[in-house]
């Protein structure tokens, strides 16, 4: 499902938001998101969320390159992984592409 046209209301005790897809959206895509599970969470619910900043996301540096999986949460057994990195300074992006 797409984050952004997920229309649930009162519904979630606890929204969990992993590997930093926050940190991908323009700031209204994300402000949208940030509504839509905000609507999406019963009253009182939990929304934990993962970000990284910048400084971190330097030190990382882009990955470029590909290596071989034996598996895991994405796709079970062994496969090939392709990565790049993309660094969009003006609008403080970062994307990792697999």
């Amino acid at each position: 499902m797409d984050f952004l046209t997920m229309d649930y209301t009162d519904t979630f005790d606890a929204v969990i938001q992993v590997y930093g897809e926050l940190c991908v959206f323009f700031d209204a895509q994300r402000d949208d998101l940030l509504r839509r599970i905000h609507m999406a969470l019963k009253q009182n619910g939990l929304f934990t969320f993962y970000v990284s900043t910048r400084k971190l996301r330097m030190y990382a540096e882009l990955r470029n390159g590909w290596y071989i999986s034996e598996g895991g949460f994405r796709r079970p057994g062994k496969h090939v992984v392709w990565e790049q990195g993309f660094d969009y300074p003006a609008a403080s992006v970062w994307l990792d592409h697999r």
